[in-house]
């Protein structure tokens, strides 16, 4: 187990790890920075479908774009642009998969404001377009009731 003294640290920590894959880091590894990858990724869980900036993020943290990136790679292994795209595109499945929402709402939920930018990266990352992975979804679900 890591030496976290800080237990709202690990708490982000975990709520992270549980949505995103984030590792926990040792206070060492976290350094001096009073700013960690845990914090950065539950403001972006709880912020997904706003229009997110590194600029922003970083004045939200008090901190420079640079050091924003340099933390958060560091600390979870990923960038913080892929780590937002990961989680709007996981949350764009989820909706497609559970709700009547148009394909433009979805998009707009999950912080896309352009709804092919939307198609382009879910079709690259998921390997279908929304419109096709919803209809297999629902056709998988409905196989399986019968």
């Amino acid at each position: 187990m890591p030496d976290c003294s800080d237990a709202a640290f690990m708490l982000r920590s975990a709520f992270a790890s549980l949505q995103g894959g984030f590792r926990f880091c040792s206070a060492q590894e976290r350094g001096k920075s009073e700013v960690s990858a845990a914090d950065i990724q539950l403001y972006l869980f709880e912020h997904l479908s706003e229009d997110i900036s590194l600029e922003q993020l970083a004045q939200n943290f008090f901190i420079t774009k640079t050091y924003c990136c340099d933390v958060f790679k560091k600390q979870s292994g990923d960038t913080v642009l892929g780590f937002l795209k990961k989680i709007r595109l996981n949350f764009a499945k989820r909706l497609l998969a559970e709700t009547t929402l148009s394909l433009p709402e979805v998009a707009w939920r999950c912080g896309y404001r352009d709804y092919s930018h939307f198609g382009k990266h879910f079709k690259t990352d998921v390997g279908s377009s929304p419109e096709l992975y919803r209809r297999q979804v629902r056709e998988a679900c409905f196989q399986e009731g019968r």
